[in-house]
């Protein structure tokens, strides 16, 4: 790193310690020639820095060059890019709208698993694998989303999805059929929140 420090006439020099933000002073070379230094361009070559330093006074420009060759700093190796396999089909509202997937697994067969997603201008849809739009369901500006499997609804076991819901500072509830993947609505629970947002299920040790 070159540091210009026009009120001192100085530069400075830096060297990055590993890969933290940690940095060290190397050298600090005196611009004292110069009446009003003010513009630093800097390229590394074979032979080390070639400087191009702007003097205000005069609009004047003075080259040089710093024996200098800054020594490299290991890079971590980038991480590796998950491209998707498939999309789902965009939602019909404007500006920021889809958000939040949760993914329900058909404990029958895998492959007829839905994707269940918040509309935050309309309510919760649900997707194949594929990404196709199934179902719709307009309860209100929906924010997160989560699935609880394995749910004792009453008499019936059911697995569960549950959103929050802006409109009314409340949870909205859906009962997923485990054969056919079918979403129903199942209910609604106030909260105390003054503005309700995100939402995640667990499942008890007891079952």
């Amino acid at each position: 790193l070159l540091a210009l420090d026009p009120k001192g006439k100085s530069l400075h020099l830096y060297q990055q310690q590993g890969q933290s933000e940690s940095w060290t002073p190397v050298a600090d070379l005196s611009l004292m020639n110069l009446k009003k230094p003010e513009g630093l361009s800097a390229r590394e070559d074979k032979t080390g820095v070639q400087l191009l330093v702007n003097d205000n006074d005069g609009e004047r420009l003075y080259q040089g060059e710093l024996s200098w060759t800054p020594q490299p700093v290991a890079i971590a190796a980038p991480l590796p890019s998950v491209m998707p396999l498939s999309q789902s089909q965009p939602v019909g509202r404007q500006g920021d709208a889809a958000d939040d997937p949760a993914i329900w697994v058909n404990p029958q067969n895998p492959a007829l698993s839905r994707v269940l997603g918040t509309n935050k201008k309309q309510g919760l849809l649900t997707y194949d694998l594929s990404g196709k739009q199934l179902q719709e369901l307009p309860v209100g500006r929906l924010n997160n989303v989560d699935v609880r499997p394995g749910f004792m609804l009453g008499k019936h076991k059911v697995d569960l999805a549950v959103a929050s819901n802006r409109d009314r500072n409340s949870l909205s509830l859906f009962s997923i059929d485990r054969s056919s993947g079918v979403v129903r609505e199942a209910g609604e629970i106030p909260t105390p929140l003054a503005e309700i947002y995100g939402v995640c299920l667990f499942k008890p040790a007891s079952g």
